[in-house]
């Protein structure tokens, strides 16, 4: 009972810091600065001072072999924190692709929209499409990508089939796939979430 109640209260905590820091504190900034590289600076230490603020200890590893040149990056999909926490992860320069019923969210919508991300409906293979040639242009331009590829995830912890988009990008611009492993968000809220350890 007294772990349920700690576990309880843990979790209160860190949706509450969620909100204070990054929806109240930071959101704002993202919406009113004009420049989306100062934006997406902003959101990243905004999502590292949530992390630090809920004691939950957030490591990168082998990020130097992260290409400084335009590239694709491809990662795991395990839970709701995902996006954040590579958006925490990666430099400013990533543009992430997001489902599209995200963009409706009310005021993260706009907080996602405001940080530059690409959406993309897959349930139709027209809108599909034409955000993949989007993407291969912005790609062609100097862009770099991150993508989810297995679209969404679920509670069974295995991968899921990978959707094409990010494949077929790089092989119509040349860019580089650069694989990353996410590892601790499935169990961000669940047992031993006030220790575990995020790393990329």
């Amino acid at each position: 009972m007294i772990e349920r109640l700690f576990k309880a209260a843990y979790g209160l905590y860190a949706l509450t810091a969620f909100v204070i820091l990054i929806l109240v504190l930071f959101c704002p900034l993202l919406i009113t600065v004009p420049w989306l590289p100062v934006r997406r600076f902003i959101g990243r230490w905004a999502v590292r001072s949530w992390l630090f603020s809920i004691g939950v200890k957030f490591r990168i590893a082998g990020f130097e072999r992260l290409p400084t040149e335009p590239c694709i990056v491809v990662c795991n999909h395990a839970s709701y924190v995902d996006g954040i926490v590579l958006t925490a992860a990666l430099p400013e320069r990533f543009t992430f692709l997001v489902q599209h019923r995200a963009e409706q969210w009310p005021y993260v919508g706009l907080i996602i929209r405001r940080m530059g991300v690409r959406f993309v409906n897959r349930e139709y293979p027209r809108a599909a499409a034409h955000a993949t040639l989007a993407l291969i242009r912005e790609a062609r331009n100097g862009g770099s990508l991150a993508i989810f590829p297995e679209g969404t995830f679920q509670m069974d912890p295995r991968l899921l089939p990978f959707y094409s988009g990010a494949f077929m990008i790089a092989a119509k611009t040349g860019l580089p796939v650069v694989p990353v492993i996410m590892r601790g968000t499935r169990r961000f809220f669940h047992d031993g979430a006030n220790k575990e350890d995020l790393s990329e």
